[in-house]
């Protein structure tokens, strides 16, 4: 049920049967808390050059008010952010604020994370 990048697909995942934890704990079905919800991804964060996995990734501020803007446009009815600057970023140039925003003025509820 995990999409592997975060817990999205546990969310939203469809009715399974025969599912269990650890060998026999927790037998029987399973499913998301939202199992009709869709889920839409948007991607905004890119390696670092130069760097591996371990030491994070570079994401623009450019590039999160993009995904935001587009999941807008895409019909999204709720957008959840999860990902963090390390050091505060003033409003007027912050991509998530901004997004967050734009979506607001379009009566759409944004859940965003202070940091992750």
């Amino acid at each position: 049920m995990k999409d592997g990048i975060g817990s999205g697909g546990s969310y939203e995942g469809r009715r399974v049967p025969g599912a269990s934890s650890q060998g026999d704990f927790a037998c029987g079905a399973a499913s998301g808390g939202a199992p009709l919800a869709r889920l839409a991804v948007y991607k905004a964060c890119w390696p670092s050059p130069g760097k591996g996995k371990e030491e994070g990734n570079t994401c623009l501020e450019e590039d999160l008010l993009v995904a935001i803007d587009d999941a807008i446009g895409d019909g999204v009815h709720m957008p959840s952010i999860s990902t963090g600057t390390p050091k505060p970023v003033n409003y007027t140039d912050d991509g998530i604020a901004i997004g967050a925003l734009h979506a607001v003025k379009k009566d759409i509820v944004v859940v965003c994370s202070a940091g992750n």
